[in-house]
């Protein structure tokens, strides 16, 4: 398992596996709070978060969470 980062994020194969293709919503949230007041950029995001370039674009362009 990877050390700690200071975003306090921990991203385990176990958690992947079980979400199946989705974030947690405190993984959006830190996604979010990074993007917005952190100021970082997406590439630098989905290196620290490990996930895809794509699906972090994806997640910090959605507006809202609302399944249909």
């Amino acid at each position: 398992m990877p050390a700690p980062t200071k975003y306090n994020i921990l991203f385990s194969d176990e958690t992947e596996k079980d979400s199946k293709g989705m974030l947690t919503m405190e993984q959006v949230y830190n996604i979010k709070y990074m993007r917005k007041f952190e100021g970082k950029s997406l590439r630098k995001i989905a290196k620290i978060t490990g996930h895809d370039f794509y699906t972090i674009k994806r997640y910090v362009d959605k507006e809202d969470y609302i399944l249909t």
